[in-house]
């Protein structure tokens, strides 16, 4: 092993006993389960678990390591029955979806996951009856995908449930060769991003080989302090994230805003960031900065759902549908569970579409699964 940090636990997931088989001593690790009501703020220094970004919360193993990235390996099996679970990380991240166990059954799973806080946080949802061996591996040489937006991206609280960026999906397209760092935050633009000292803490983080994308409009087009000027402010902001990661060997990538979900009287998707978008893809064939044009491809699948259809994958939600909102909700902006996947698939398929090199080879291809044969 190259990196300090290597550890295997065997899991039970009927009583929360974790035993360590690195050593073969037996150790008590119930605080390492985490059970509790999500808090109904979203505080940058509260922890969310992975188990809170359900309908019905569940249990998330939680155990200390050093920052940095990991190699998780999951081996599940399944008692008296099949089960099908997917698997979460860190803050709500689906990182293994419907992963299919037979009864009696074993499967075998890898995927990344980054940490920050020195916590790796895991959850299965729903729990599967069996046992759950977990090997844990720092490789401080993978590279990391840093991302850098809005509300449409961000990691959401797990207190705002089914609230749900495109960047906690992402993992689901990619390989276990490397990592994803989101640190898009609600209701930043270009410009506020900056001035919050959040691009600096990305710099803190970042290697050679690393990748920057980045994703802001329908902050910048605000009235107030956060606002940019399409053909001035925003693509001199912009610059900066692109100067700025060249300065330190990573890759910056452009994306267009996703569209927000409004129809015309004809039923036709109506642009709705306009001179934002002339202005990054300006700013792309100027500076030669890859591209991912998120304006089209949103566009393109809301017209293919239609008005109705399209409503799915946003926050369009009853009274009481969810434990977090008890009043019904009409939301074109954000994404629920679905939207982000999907959203996030759109990504994946314009870096193969695009023929972006510096990201390419870490998608998951063959019409993007995420699972691996059984043993």
């Amino acid at each position: 092993m190259n990196d300090y940090f290597h550890q295997i636990f065997k899991l039970n997931c009927d009583n929360k006993h974790v035993q360590s088989i690195v050593d073969g001593t037996s150790i008590d690790f119930k605080k390492g389960w985490i059970e509790r009501k999500s808090p109904k703020n979203d505080d940058e220094t509260e922890p969310y678990f992975p188990g809170e970004y359900a309908s019905k919360p569940q249990s998330s193993f939680c155990m200390k390591v050093p920052n940095g990235n990991y190699l998780v390996t999951m081996t599940l099996s399944s008692d008296s029955c099949d089960s099908m679970t997917t698997v979460k990380a860190n803050n709500g991240h689906i990182v293994l979806k419907d992963v299919h166990v037979k009864k009696r059954g074993t499967r075998k799973l890898s995927f990344t996951s980054r940490v920050d806080d020195y916590l790796l946080k895991l959850a299965l949802l729903p729990e599967i009856k069996g046992d759950l061996s977990v090997e844990v591996e720092l490789v401080s040489s993978m590279p990391t995908i840093f991302l850098a937006g809005d509300s449409t991206m961000t990691d959401n609280s797990s207190s705002m449930y089914p609230f749900t960026g495109w960047g906690q999906m992402f993992s689901l397209f990619l390989s276990n060769q490397i990592a994803v760092a989101n640190h898009a935050k609600s209701g930043r633009s270009s410009r506020s991003f900056i001035e919050e000292g959040r691009l600096d803490k990305i710099w803190k983080d970042t290697k050679r080989g690393d990748i920057l994308m980045i994703q802001f409009s329908h902050n910048d087009e605000k009235p107030d302090e956060r606002g940019t000027d399409p053909k001035t402010t925003f693509p001199a902001y912009l610059m900066e994230y692109i100067v700025g990661a060249r300065e330190r060997g990573v890759t910056p990538v452009l994306i267009t805003p996703m569209h927000r979900r409004f129809f015309d009287e004809g039923g036709i998707v109506k642009d709705t960031h306009g001179p934002y978008i002339k202005a990054i893809e300006k700013l792309s064939i100027e500076e030669s900065v890859p591209l991912i044009p998120l304006d089209r491809k949103s566009k393109e699948l809301y017209g293919k759902l239609g008005v109705g259809g399209s409503k799915k994958l946003f926050m369009w939600l009853q009274e009481n549908e969810y434990p977090n909102f008890a009043e019904a909700l009409e939301d074109n902006t954000h994404f629920n569970v679905e939207g982000a996947v999907e959203i996030a698939c759109l990504v994946a398929e314009s870096i193969q579409e695009e023929n972006i090199q510096s990201l390419i080879k870490y998608l998951k291809l063959k019409e993007f699964q995420t699972e691996e044969p059984p043993l």
